[in-house]
């Protein structure tokens, strides 16, 4: 799983920082990596992200709705992401849940602070054939 490659990586890093980018992903722009490694001066972990376009509903497992979020504190989270290695390790190790959906979540979960950078609504991630279809035209743009 996505979880135990980068918790297995993590144990190899020997840097101060790391980068966790998602493979499905291929339209990552070098601004995003520069804009992370930036952050790090003054965050332990950030990530790249874009406002919610929608309105997001929280439901239960029955897909009845039990809240409604206010969509100026919205994003959806994309990658690449980046954190102090030390800290996101330690947070792997002691943290290690099938609930977790991305790093971020482990360093929120510890208290520390999360910088989301501004990306952009063409760092798709390839997950169907609507999404293959759209990074297609992206590409033929030459974005």
């Amino acid at each position: 799983s996505r979880k135990e490659s980068v918790y297995n990586a993590l144990k190899l890093v020997k840097t101060e920082n790391v980068i966790i980018h998602d493979g499905a992903r291929p339209l990552i722009k070098d601004k995003y990596i520069n804009d992370c490694i930036k952050a790090m001066k003054r965050y332990k972990g950030c990530t790249i992200g874009v406002p919610s376009k929608d309105t997001i509903k929280i439901v239960d497992n029955l897909n009845i709705v039990q809240r409604t979020t206010e969509r100026k504190h919205t994003y959806l989270i994309q990658t690449p992401q980046c954190f102090n290695t030390k800290i996101l390790l330690e947070q792997h190790k002691s943290n290690y849940s099938e609930s977790i959906t991305d790093d971020c979540m482990l360093l929120e979960q510890a208290g520390y602070k999360i910088k989301i950078i501004d990306g952009d609504y063409t760092n798709i991630k390839l997950t169907t054939q609507e999404d293959l279809d759209i990074i297609k035209l992206f590409i033929k743009k030459d974005l």
